[in-house]
């Protein structure tokens, strides 16, 4: 291996998954007064198996939470450069999201008001940057949206489209009009 390849692989850091089970194991020294217990963060290396990527000394407060955040962490951003994950690229990509969802929802909304429905694709699009957005939140997901209005003229539904699962809608029914009004 030259320089320039020796280099070159040591700025790459270790492929994903990584694990970590927070079992503690004792990490012998040749003076045994400096031995310790410690946390091993590993890899899959090969088909075969695992290989230690890092020890965590377990005596500090928050090792093993921290074992486990390094691993989720590691597993969430494979594919995604270091570089870029030092730049700030998930805060960003949770920013866009929570750009994007209000005009989705006024989009989506929108389309089912005036045009009968919207795309299965726009409705999951929404339903995943909702989802996202709750979870990074560590709450729940969104309350539930708007009902689809389904408006009747001349007492015939035609057919009623693009109701995800889990939503409701109401029929208003503007030729039977009540005394104050309003839609039935």
């Amino acid at each position: 291996m030259t320089n320039t390849e020796h280099t070159a692989s040591a700025k790459t850091h270790t492929p994903e998954p990584w694990d970590c089970d927070a079992s503690t194991i004792f990490y012998a020294t040749p003076d045994e007064s400096d031995a310790m217990t410690m946390i091993e963060v590993r890899a899959r290396v090969t088909e075969a198996g695992w290989d230690t990527v890092a020890f965590i000394e377990a005596t500090w407060p928050g090792a093993e939470v921290n074992a486990r955040r390094i691993v989720a962490a590691v597993n969430a951003c494979a594919g995604i450069p270091t570089q870029l994950l030092e730049q700030g690229v998930v805060a960003e990509l949770l920013e866009a999201c929570q750009y994007v969802q209000p005009h989705l929802e006024e989009y989506v909304h929108w389309h089912h008001k005036h045009q009968g429905g919207c795309s299965v694709e726009m409705e999951q699009a929404l339903d995943l940057i909702n989802a996202v957005i709750a979870k990074t939140a560590g709450s729940s997901p969104a309350a539930p949206r708007k009902p689809i209005v389904i408006e009747v003229r001349g007492g015939v539904v035609q057919e009623v489209l693009n109701v995800p699962p889990g939503y409701d809608y109401e029929v208003k029914d503007y030729d039977n009009i009540e005394t104050d009004g309003g839609a039935v």
